[in-house]
């Protein structure tokens, strides 16, 4: 499977914002003329042999493989480094697939195929896939993780932003993750302008979706526990969905300004949705299909209270969640919950499980934890739960959803 990733020079196609001028500048990656080499970058480690354009290659200490640009290679059982001509380091798990794209004004790309990579970036170096290219701006570093699903790799991709703030580049789509945020994204093969989108539940900020237009540009504040998509409704019009099984709490604020217009401003609730042109903002018909599965309660995502907001309720209500594990630690194979009791009474002999649903696809439950018991609660009182989420596999880029429920 040669998976095709997105033209890098068509991600920057129309006008950027200003907060992107210092990278265009530096990082331009313009098919026109472009500065190019035929080497690229190269693999430096690898725990065991690699396959390079199909063949099989041993990585020998000090002697890093040498790639031009194009050439395929996959991970296999091994875990690998590929480091880029800028010296940056991208970590390949096991079972990663990915392809070196060359240096363009001295600025190297990796593409990741289907696997899970981390990137150390800087803002000479790109690691992504079909949904999109990681990049930094001028100056900056971040530490990314990108995992890419091998059966649906020519659509989506999740990425973190483990260190630092980092920048995700599709068509005329930006895509802001300040540290410790998360997004998953869709893309449809033969429609580029649309953009699906879900935040992570454990996310602490918003992540903000851009969209440039030949008119202007629109900015959207996404809140964690958010499913939604962008598309272009008609020529010079961007319809903004809010899907009905975002949590109840995920608004988006919208803002943005058009040539010769004043700015607008606009919020979207779960299950509606606008269209914006350079006019103003318009609501808009939204589906009413959810993702979720029948029987979920809370809905597509369980999420943990904040300072600012309630967690999800659990068992009619008695149980709130008051924190959850993050990313790296579910990327760890480590997964705990916390609960309070907040009904009058002791709460007994209850169970919970962890189910791992993909957005993306129909809210099918991707794996589940064992039903694990939870301990007693007094009222009032916090219990924690363990589960055991070793032999999942990869589980940290799909939604999580908590069931409790009398043994």
């Amino acid at each position: 499977m040669h998976t095709r990733s997105p033209s890098r020079s068509s991600t920057r196609r129309g006008g950027l914002s200003a907060v992107f001028a210092a990278l265009a500048a530096l990082c331009s990656l313009a098919a026109e003329a472009p500065a190019s080499s035929p080497v690229s970058g190269s693999i430096t480690v690898a725990s065991g042999p690699v396959r390079v354009n199909g063949q099989q290659t041993k990585v020998v200490p000090g002697k890093p493989v040498e790639l031009n640009r194009g050439d395929l290679f996959d991970t296999q059982d091994a875990s690998a480094t590929w480091r880029s001509a800028a010296g940056d380091e991208v970590q390949l798990q096991p079972g990663t697939a990915a392809r070196d794209d060359g240096v363009e004004d001295g600025v190297s790309a990796l593409f990741v195929r289907w696997g899970l990579a981390t990137a150390q970036i800087s803002q000479m170096t790109l690691v992504g896939g079909a949904a999109g290219w990681a990049s930094v701006l001028k100056d900056k570093k971040a530490r990314v993780i990108v995992e890419v699903p091998k059966a649906r790799a020519a659509q989506d991709a999740h990425f973190f932003a483990a260190e630092g703030t980092a920048w995700i580049r599709y068509d005329t789509y930006s895509i802001g993750l300040s540290q410790g945020l998360g997004a998953s994204l869709s893309v449809h093969p033969l429609d580029r302008g649309v953009l699906r989108f879900r935040t992570s539940q454990q996310n602490a900020a918003d992540v903000e979706i851009r969209r440039t237009v030949p008119a202007g540009e629109i900015v959207a504040f996404v809140p964690r526990g958010a499913i939604g998509a962008c598309s272009e409704a008609a020529p010079g019009v961007t319809r903004i969905l809010n899907a009905v099984d975002s949590v109840p709490s995920a608004k988006f604020r919208l803002n943005g300004r058009f040539a010769r217009t004043q700015p607008f401003s606009a919020e979207v609730a779960p299950g509606s949705a606008v269209t914006i042109d350079a006019s103003g903002v318009s609501p808009a018909a939204a589906p009413e299909s959810p993702s979720r599965a029948e029987g979920d309660d809370p809905p597509i995502a369980t999420l943990a209270r904040t300072k600012d907001q309630p967690g999800s309720k659990l068992l009619s209500g008695a149980l709130e969640c008051v924190g959850l594990s993050g990313e790296d630690d579910v990327r760890a194979g480590k997964l705990s919950l916390e609960v309070e009791n907040v009904s009058a009474g002791a709460l007994s002999g209850l169970e919970a499980s962890v189910a791992f649903r993909d957005v993306f696809a129909a809210g099918r439950t991707a794996a589940e934890t064992a039903w694990t018991s939870v301990p007693d609660a007094a009222a009032g009182a916090r219990a924690r739960i363990d589960f055991d989420i070793a032999k999942l596999g990869r589980v940290a880029r799909y939604a999580m959803v908590v069931r409790v429920r009398p043994k």
